[in-house]
């Protein structure tokens, strides 16, 4: 059975060795509450998928299946168009989609400044705005 320690407040403790050992065989340092000595055979690797100790070119593991997570509703894509006749881009129109479908479009060259105002509200709180190849 494994011995015990006493801390300054006179509780019982587990003493380092009682609470690691090291192999003979391949040398490492193992926790005996992932692995205990008596199922140790040397020459094995914590597997990062089933977090078992094993021979690892015995082991064919495979990853977890990993749930898929619901899908983000809360998604705006939105894109500008620009005219450039004075040399510079100025966007003269912009248009804003929900994931359900529903559009919101601003006209004019102060869409920039109207669709930042409509994008940035407490009713968009949470929401992902993804651009419509944005570039620079």
């Amino acid at each position: 059975m494994l011995s015990g320690t006493q801390n300054r407040h006179g509780k019982k403790e587990k003493s380092l060795c009682d609470k690691i050992y090291r192999c003979r065989i391949c040398c490492k340092v193992i926790r005996r509450n992932e692995c205990r000595q008596e199922l140790h055979r040397g020459l094995t690797t914590k597997c990062p998928s089933c977090n078992q100790y094993v021979i690892a070119t015995e082991h064919f593991c495979y990853l977890k299946k990993i749930s898929p997570k619901r899908p983000n509703e809360r998604l705006i894509s939105f894109d500008f168009e620009t005219d450039q006749s004075s040399g510079e881009h100025i966007a003269n129109f912009a248009l804003a989609q929900y994931a359900d479908g529903t559009e919101k479009m601003f006209n004019g060259y102060s869409a920039c400044e109207n669709f930042c105002a409509w994008l940035f509200t407490r009713e968009h709180k949470g929401f992902t705005a993804i651009a419509h190849n944005m570039k620079g």
